[in-house]
């Protein structure tokens, strides 16, 4: 049976937050809202970083590949 790591991702001040993608390198991405908008993130080697893509309103984070490159964009109502 294969052994698997538990990390909790929490960012202070957040209402909800969900994981979305993980890359080889163990970098998570996903999205969090604060109540009042929706903001992106990565988390990786223990620094959690946000993700708001100028003017464009809320921002996701969908996924990341394994050169770190990440996808994200706006939910359905930007």
């Amino acid at each position: 049976m294969p052994a698997y790591n538990y990390t909790t991702i929490d960012s202070s001040g957040t209402r909800y937050i969900e994981a979305r993608g993980i890359n080889n390198a163990g970098q998570i991405v996903g999205w969090y809202t604060d109540g009042n908008d929706f903001h992106g993130f990565v988390y990786g080697s223990g620094t959690y970083t946000n993700i708001d893509v100028t003017n464009t309103g809320p921002t996701q984070a969908y996924g990341i590949n394994d050169a770190g490159q990440i996808v994200a964009g706006c939910p359905g109502f930007c």
